[in-house]
């Protein structure tokens, strides 16, 4: 007998098949036992735009492929709203008085100190307020001057950042305000910008030594004259925040990590490994404005 007449309802068939378990696949995907978190992270512009951020990311993500990262590069200050909105699970900031404040308010949780640099003062080549060779305390001072006699302009990052928020306790120590002065410039941006409009305007700025290194051979109209004194120490730490996802902790872990330090240690000279009395540096600073 032909078995022509067996073919149609097979093949009704496993199309109907094919479609149910098309149909189970899509409303039930095979990795139900990992399913994708995300988890956000709020940072300082200088840990994202050196690449150190990116680094220590796609490291976890090969341990961890099933959490996403959102991230914020922000100012320090932005970071720490993002934080008590609950917008983030984690923040990578350096403005320990800042910080301070919002681990006071509990928001902030189990503070780490991961890395730190300096902050250093560049400024055109030709020096015209002769900072090279001097402190930072009489550096600024001598620009604030050479600023008031029509020599020089200075380039504020003017956006609560880290690097703003230290820039001001200097003023603050000297007892001067250049604020809103013709010389005094606010770029209300990151370092990275603020370091090309101070370039453009052969202008000084205060900068975290990373951003400069990193940015250095775009930056032909400015030398580094300045980076030692007890108000250049820059610190970074990283918290969780309070309410943060679970996954969080995983990411957190990873940073204080061997690994972690690792890839750290790829970034030298932008950023160095934190050293013994460095919370004591830590303490001094949260003091400050």
């Amino acid at each position: 007998m032909p078995l022509n007449f067996l073919k149609k309802p097979i093949i009704i068939t496993l199309i109907v098949i094919i479609s149910v378990s098309s149909s189970f696949f899509l409303l039930f995907p095979s990795n139900l036992g990992t399913p994708t978190v995300t988890i956000t992270i709020g940072t300082t512009t200088s840990v994202y735009a050196t690449g150190l951020l990116d680094s220590l990311i796609q490291e976890f993500k090969k341990e961890y492929p099933n959490i996403s990262i959102k991230t914020f590069s922000v100012g320090t200050g932005q970071a720490l709203v993002l934080a008590e909105r609950g917008e983030a699970d984690i923040v990578i900031v350096h403005a320990p008085s800042a910080e301070k404040k919002f681990i006071d308010k509990g928001v902030l949780l189990n503070g780490y100190i991961f890395a730190y640099n300096s902050f250093i003062i560049v400024g055109p080549k030709d020096d015209p307020a002769n900072i090279k060779g001097k402190d930072e305390l009489e550096a600024f001072k001598a620009i604030f001057y050479a600023g008031e006699q029509g020599k020089t302009k200075f380039v504020s990052r003017g956006d609560d950042s880290g690097t703003h928020k230290r820039e001001l306790s200097i003023w603050k120590k000297l007892n001067l305000k250049p604020f809103k002065k013709a010389w005094y410039l606010e770029s209300g941006t990151g370092m990275d910008i603020t370091l090309s409009i101070a370039n453009e305007k052969i202008a000084y700025t205060l900068s975290d030594i990373g951003s400069y290194l990193f940015l250095k051979e775009n930056l032909k109209n400015l030398d580094l004259l300045v980076d030692k004194g007890d108000n250049l120490l820059n610190i970074y730490s990283i918290y969780l925040v309070k309410g943060y996802k679970d996954k969080a902790k995983l990411f957190y872990d990873f940073v204080r990590s061997e690994k972690g330090g690792r890839i750290l240690e790829r970034f030298h000279p932008l950023f160095l490994k934190s050293f013994d009395g460095v919370e004591m540096a830590w303490e001094r600073l949260s003091k400050e404005l």
